[in-house]
């Protein structure tokens, strides 16, 4: 099944979390000791296991990439603005595979689900 599109209401809470690294990355994954948050001068992808809570600033489509208004990063208060790398695939169980990372997303209680 080729699902390209999730209808999503902008600004849906949103939990997502760094799962595993894509099957071609174009960026090699980095190291937690190697990765310093906010910093412009990062090489390559975020960690495994990154995490963030924020709110969709726009619905995830293949193509485009998943852009998050920021609240919360690995469990401590960041406001932000996230941008993945663009959506290649979203898959059946909910996983997102960008260019470099799958994802998991998780949607917050009260907020707008996932319509197929």
């Amino acid at each position: 099944m080729d699902i390209t599109f999730v209808n999503l209401a902008c600004h849906t809470r949103i939990s997502l979390e760094k799962i595993d690294v894509a099957s071609n990355p174009i960026s090699p994954t980095t190291r937690w000791d190697e990765w310093i948050a906010g910093g412009l001068e990062n090489q390559g992808s975020l960690p495994i296991s990154y995490s963030l809570k924020g709110y969709l600033m726009s619905p995830i489509r293949c193509g485009h990439a998943m852009e998050v208004c920021r609240v919360e990063r690995n469990g401590v208060k960041a406001f932000g603005v996230f941008h993945s790398t663009p959506v290649v695939e979203i898959r059946p169980d909910g996983l997102i595979e960008t260019y470099n990372s799958i994802y998991r997303v998780t949607y917050e209680a009260n907020s707008t689900k996932e319509a197929r």
